[in-house]
């Protein structure tokens, strides 16, 4: 069967351990996604997990990465953020994809590129790039994706939520100053 043939990148990156494979990933998701189109001053997290969400050992790789949060936001110039890119090798679900966050009431829209998830209440922003199995792939799902954010007008919307979000991590930040909590 000649569609089902897998060589160059894609069969090299097939052979990778799971750590090998993950950091393969993330050097080409990062460069990739940081200058995404009108979202440039927002502070961005990558991650990557390098099988399909459905295996737990490669999607534990990455926990629940949004929990440290107001860290990441400590000494940054940007004032807005944090919105994760998680690079999936394999495929993931809309469950899988609830599953993260831990809790089932939040917003999960499906595009060509994979997901975007939004939590209302405390604003975490996820972009899920599924089927990320080479360099060419990721670049189709940047392209994927800034069709979605323009085409669908949620861009202005998603950099609106990301200075929210920076705005409860912040509070946290000045919270754990206070005084007489410890």
């Amino acid at each position: 069967m000649f569609g089902a043939s897998v060589f160059g990148i894609t069969l090299d990156w097939s052979k990778l351990t799971y750590s090998e494979r993950q950091e393969a990933i993330m050097g080409q998701v990062q460069p990739t996604f940081n200058k995404l189109p009108g979202l440039e001053a927002v502070i961005k997290a990558f991650h990557a997990i390098p099988d399909n969400m459905s295996v737990a050992d490669a999607r534990n790789m990455i926990r629940r990465p949004f929990i440290e949060e107001h860290e990441l936001i400590k000494g940054k110039k940007e004032k807005s953020g944090v919105i994760h890119f998680v690079a999936v090798y394999g495929n993931a679900t809309e469950t899988q994809v609830k599953n993260m966050v831990g809790y089932p009431d939040l917003t999960v829209i499906k595009g060509s590129f994979g997901y975007y998830l939004w939590e209302k209440n405390a604003h975490i922003q996820m972009f899920f790039l599924i089927k990320c199995i080479n360099p060419q792939t990721i670049r189709t799902r940047l392209s994927q994706l800034n069709n979605w954010l323009t085409g669908s007008g949620e861009q202005p919307k998603i950099a609106v939520r990301a200075k929210a979000r920076f705005s409860i991590l912040y509070a946290m930040n000045l919270a754990e100053k206070m005084e007489g909590l410890k």
